[in-house]
């Protein structure tokens, strides 16, 4: 009348994971899982930066020797090794009820949290690409809400799904290899935005019917709406450059989706095939200019 189940790899190491599932027949099952993924680049990586978080910084007299003409030799001796390595935690749980033979619960969430450095190119023009370790903290959650019904001749369903993404480092600082201060033709630090905090949600409903002569009608529908409301980034981070207004202080980003797709196929005969579809897709940008 139950089964349970659980099992595990590489306990104590990086690439650990841990599985369980849980389940009464014919009623409901439970399953669970965390997995760990790391992401090794090099052992003899050296960089002159300062170690995460953002800004990254170098020394202020190796700055000032290479902007007086010193070169980017002036950065070796101050170069210092460390591990880049990155690591991927995901967690996930789901869940399946049946309360009747016709009917299906689901629900499920995931989780998944990235951190560590990669390997980055911070530009300021083609000349001057500067390859940093971006420090990189991000978490994922998506969680879905589903039921289902069905006999022999009809399907319906429904369902929610909703992801959040949260960016805890989405600005890099970094200072620039061959200047120390500000000018007009050049800067001094570079700052550009990464991957923004966003969210989306969705709900939708699908189902089919089957008809006499051998005709089947299926169809599916869904809105969902998708939000971004970052800080904007200033025009420059150049202080003898022009500070220019910016619209507005944050990103005040939102789009509505709408999409619709039916489909009818019937066989009456062997030899014929009758099809019609219908596509609809629409996509609404409510952010302001």
């Amino acid at each position: 009348s139950w089964l349970f189940h659980a099992g595990a790899d590489n306990l104590g190491w990086r690439d650990q994971r841990y599985a369980a599932e849980y389940q009464r027949t014919g009623k409901f099952v439970v399953t669970g899982l965390w997995d760990q993924i790391p992401q090794f680049y090099s052992v003899d990586t050296k960089t002159p930066f300062t170690p995460a978080p953002s800004p990254l910084q170098l020394d202020d007299t190796a700055q000032l020797q290479a902007q007086n003409g010193g070169g980017l030799n002036v950065y070796l001796p101050i170069a210092t090794q460390f591990d880049l390595i990155e690591r991927r935690d995901i967690g996930h749980v789901n869940f399946v009820s049946t309360p009747k033979p016709s009917l299906d619960l689901t629900a499920s969430f995931t989780t998944q949290r990235h951190v560590g450095e990669l390997p980055w190119g911070a530009s300021f023009g083609f000349n001057n690409d500067v390859e940093v370790a971006l420090p990189y903290d991000s978490r994922t959650n998506d969680f879905n809400l589903g039921a289902e019904w069905n006999n022999t001749r009809q399907m319906f369903r429904v369902g929610y799904a909703g992801s959040w993404f949260n960016d805890q480092d989405d600005t890099l600082v970094w200072d620039s290899p061959l200047r120390l201060t500000d000018s007009t033709s050049a800067p001094g630090r570079g700052r550009m935005a990464l991957w923004p905090s966003n969210s989306a949600q969705t709900v939708s409903a699908a189902g089919y019917s089957k008809f006499a002569h051998r005709t089947q009608l299926t169809g599916f529908v869904s809105f969902g709406s998708w939000n971004n409301d970052e800080p904007l980034q200033p025009i420059t981070i150049n202080a003898t450059l022009p500070q220019l207004a910016l619209p507005r202080t944050t990103t005040d980003a939102t789009a509505h989706v709408f999409s619709t797709n039916l489909n009818l196929v019937s066989r009456p005969l062997d030899e014929w095939r009758f099809s019609a579809r219908v596509r609809r897709y629409d996509y609404s940008n409510e952010t302001p200019q």
